[in-house]
């Protein structure tokens, strides 16, 4: 990380002020264990472009990170007040929703989500997880057997599949 550091502040000093640099600048920090310069770094980026939704996530996850769960939401609740509510943003903020143990919330907004990205995986599968960590199980099996049966050469998919199915007790249909 503090080799990409080292790139970004060379892209900074050539290019100038970048809203996607700042970002990344921000998750080496993180990475790092250096909230207050990720922190920074995150704001600035936001700052210089506040439709950067990427930079909103990454200020959540180092919110987070600093232990700062309440900021961590407030950040995303930001970011879907400004910008809409794009499937990334709902299955972020359902995940801090499910830390926060407002399980409700986070399944409605898992579920919005899906519905608008039926096909993106990586929203299926962070979605399928906040319905297995809310204890909506059924909702998760469904919500990732559609989505195999529309993408079935996504294998990446089937390790929690499997994992769901036995949290249902029909682990034994994870073998077929």
């Amino acid at each position: 990380y503090k080799k990409a550091l080292a790139s970004c502040r060379s892209i900074l000093a050539d290019l100038g002020d970048n809203s996607e640099v700042y970002n990344n600048i921000a998750l080496c920090h993180m990475h790092l264990g250096e909230n207050h310069k990720a922190m920074k770094a995150y704001k600035k980026a936001i700052s210089l472009d506040s439709r950067n939704i990427q930079a909103y996530i990454t200020g959540s996850m180092i919110e987070r990170a600093a232990g700062n769960n309440n900021s961590s939401v407030k950040v995303l609740e930001e970011a879907i007040n400004l910008h809409g509510r794009f499937p990334n943003l709902l299955v972020c903020l359902a995940q801090a929703y499910v830390r926060q143990k407002n399980e409700v919330a986070a399944v409605e907004l898992a579920d919005e989500a899906c519905l608008k990205a039926p096909l993106v995986g990586s929203i299926v599968k962070t979605a399928s997880s906040v319905f297995a960590d809310c204890g909506s199980y059924g909702q998760a099996n469904s919500t990732l057997e559609e989505y195999i049966r529309r993408a079935p050469n996504d294998k990446s998919t089937y390790g929690l599949y499997a994992g769901i199915l036995a949290q249902i007790g029909e682990g034994d249909k994870a073998i077929e």
